[in-house]
């Protein structure tokens, strides 16, 4: 039976798009509240009784873009069971073209460089990082050695960083900038397993 959808839910969504939206268009910081409550249709007083801060609430909408990444990967790792392939099905997921849009990179580039000094940011990228890495982690402790899983897990995780930068930043195509970060990132992870295979 499908999982119901509480109007609330559906409100709280229609915040986060609209949030979404005129940070794409305004950058955060000129994003204000109350542009948000009229891309979003609400009042002004509606949005500060769920959210004490402009930065809360783009913690709140980076946490949407993860938990919609994390549902696509859940949904595209089912059935399978070899932890190489399941691990580049992972990565894959930080790509996926429902995921890896201009909109979204925008989101990124504004919420990282408050992870330092904003609490709400700060506390929401290490619930994204310790649910993140932890999955990661122990699909690589099967293939490979402590020290190869954790090199190769820092290398993919500045990887995806650079080109959700380059999303944000660059002119290129985002088709052209998906296609270069997954290529990218294959052939850095078959220099990591392709060592394993006996015999290499």
């Amino acid at each position: 039976m499908a999982k119901r959808i509480s109007i609330k839910q559906i409100r709280r969504r229609e915040l986060i798009e609209a949030t979404r939206s005129v940070i794409a268009i305004n950058g955060f910081e000129s994003t204000t509240i109350a542009a948000i409550a009229k891309q979003a249709g609400f009042s002004i007083g509606f949005i500060h009784h769920h959210f004490d801060s402009k930065g809360a609430l783009l913690a709140e909408t980076m946490r949407v873009v993860y938990s919609d990444m994390r549902r696509i990967i859940i949904e595209n790792i089912r059935g399978i069971s070899d932890p190489v392939e399941r691990f580049k099905t992972i990565i894959a997921g930080n790509l996926d073209e429902q995921i890896f849009t201009r909109e979204n990179a925008y989101i990124w580039v504004s919420f990282v460089p408050r992870v330092p000094f904003d609490p709400d940011c700060r506390r929401m990228q290490r619930v994204i990082e310790r649910r993140q890495y932890s999955n990661i982690r122990v699909e690589l402790i099967k293939v490979l050695t402590e020290d190869k899983a954790q090199a190769l897990l820092e290398e993919v995780s500045m990887l995806i960083n650079a080109y959700w930068l380059r999303l944000a930043i660059d002119e290129l195509e985002v088709k052209q900038l998906h296609t270069l970060a997954t290529g990218h990132l294959d052939k850095l992870m078959s220099t990591y397993f392709e060592a394993e295979v006996p015999g290499n």
